[in-house]
């Protein structure tokens, strides 16, 4: 048995994720009816996304993420927000993230990937939170925001093939 569109994330702090989901709803108030938003309690920010993993890449993931597990920034800084309305394609609203206290996360995570011979392949990373999305949209960026966000934790998310859930979390881990 497999998981598809299995990822690593960072967890929020719960109270401040609904906040800045209500903001965002507030500021963005005349484009709800076409904003699919989602669920503050899901709220994450990705550091590494798998096509596909095998329950034993499962479980060398778990392990890997205790090693890391102390390396969790307290908080993540908000550096612009990411707004689409209008225009033909889909798109999303999302928020930015200042990548620098990420780096040295993101960069042993990789490192632990490959050491492991896991099937990975490292990206560009370009952090950040999706809020929602929109069916129709074009991108305005609005920048120069800073809002810092705390961090939970660290978690393996998964979301098992044909499955109705989108995501759950398959492992979690609040920071030391």
């Amino acid at each position: 048995m497999g998981y598809w569109a299995s990822f690593i994330a960072l967890d929020l702090e719960k109270i401040e994720a609904n906040k800045i989901v209500r903001e965002m709803k507030d500021k963005l108030k005349k484009y709800n009816n076409i904003i699919s938003w989602h669920n503050p309690n899901y709220l994450h920010l990705t550091l590494n996304y798998f096509d596909w993993l095998e329950e034993t890449e499962i479980g060398i993931i778990e392990k890997l993420l205790t090693e890391v597990q102390n390396k969790i920034p307290d908080k993540i800084l908000i550096k612009d927000e990411i707004i689409c309305i209008g225009g033909n394609e889909n798109k999303y609203v999302a928020l930015e993230i200042d990548k620098k206290n990420l780096i040295p996360l993101k960069k042993d995570m990789d490192a632990l990937l490959i050491k492991h011979r896991l099937d990975y392949k490292i990206q560009e990373f370009r952090p950040h939170i999706s809020l929602g999305s929109i069916k129709k949209g074009s991108l305005i960026k609005l920048k120069n925001i800073e809002q810092a966000i705390g961090v939970k934790g660290i978690s393996l998310y998964e979301s098992k093939e044909y499955s109705i859930s989108i995501m759950s979390r398959c492992k979690q881990y609040n920071k030391k």
